[in-house]
């Protein structure tokens, strides 16, 4: 852990990271407290929100992230590691392996002074769409719990498969809304993982535990996203199931 690293901020440069004896305009500084903890961090000149929160020395249990708003809207982190990792994984968490200060500074700083440009985020949330379509179609995943563990598991069920994959979908349509993004070219893309998920879904027995909630949850947030961008007859199409040749109706 690097304590000697600070996050600052001026007019000039924007936020930037500084030797902590060196700097004068130090708006946080690192530190190594252990359990949860949150920090709040406000710039009024640019109108942005930085939540930082951390739980540290508590082996899986324990992580580090911030969480922007940049005029009243929320900025995203569509970084590929986090398609693999269950939890604190939200594109809405700019997340780093636990107590590496140096590297949440950075993204925070990065994510704070580009404006995020319409092009590269529809770029960068169609490779994220296209990846979990990707993970949607195999029938074995590997997946970390949190950032910072080193341990994979695997998972060789397409039942498991659609309830981490369902998750990722339900964080990013209430990210998206957050961040009021609204793209044709990102609500096509999610048009189409919707009707995979469901084809999907189809094929798999439900276990009747638990976490079929989340299931459920997914289908629901499904149909509110298919209705809200005016796409209800593709939604119909989705449940609608084909009557087999030699049944006559």
């Amino acid at each position: 852990m690097n304590l000697n690293l600070c996050l600052c901020y001026s007019e000039e440069t924007g936020l930037y990271i500084s030797k902590c004896q060196e700097c004068k305009e130090t708006i946080f500084k690192p530190y190594d407290k252990k359990g949860y903890n949150t920090h709040k961090i406000y710039l009024p000149q640019k109108d942005i929100k930085i939540t930082i929160k951390s739980n540290f020395k508590y082996q899986s249990a324990s992580f580090l992230y911030a969480e922007i708003k940049k005029e009243g809207k929320c900025l995203l982190d569509f970084s590929k590691e986090k398609l693999g990792i269950l939890n604190h994984s939200s594109v809405r968490n700019f997340s780093v392996n636990t107590e590496d200060w140096e590297s949440l500074f950075h993204k925070i700083a990065i994510a704070c002074n580009q404006s995020q440009i319409n092009d590269d985020i529809t770029q960068s949330a169609l490779i994220y769409i296209n990846d979990l379509k990707h993970i949607l179609e195999q029938n074995k995943i590997q997946i970390k719990n949190t950032p910072h563990k080193e341990k994979q598991s695997i998972w060789q069920s397409k039942f498991l498969i659609l309830l981490f994959v369902g998750d990722k979908m339900r964080d990013l349509f209430s990210a998206l809304k957050d961040a009021s993004i609204e793209n044709s070219t990102i609500n096509n893309a999610l048009t189409i993982l919707c009707k995979d998920y469901l084809q999907y879904l189809k094929t798999v027995d439900i276990i009747n535990d638990s976490r079929t909630v989340r299931l459920a949850q997914t289908l629901i947030e499904i149909g509110q996203f298919m209705l809200l961008h005016n796409k209800a007859i593709e939604l119909l199409s989705m449940y609608q199931e084909k009557v087999p040749e030699n049944i006559s109706i």
